[in-house]
């Protein structure tokens, strides 16, 4: 009886690692921050269509 509890609790266990991943791949994002404008826009708008994650870039000053 206490291999069978030991059991179904690590099965429980494992189980419960994997709820939460489903919901991952519907917001595809990438924000990024930088200093300046030191990447080129051609270069974010190419990785957009190459990947499908749409990237949000913001520059702030130091």
């Amino acid at each position: 009886m206490k291999k069978w509890a030991t059991l179904l609790a690590g099965s429980a266990c494992a189980l419960s690692l994997f709820s939460g991943s489903v919901a991952a791949d519907e917001n595809k994002e990438l924000v990024f921050m930088n200093w300046g404008p030191y990447i080129n826009s051609s270069l974010l708008e190419q990785f957009t269509k190459e990947t499908g994650i749409k990237v949000i870039y913001s520059t702030y000053e130091s």
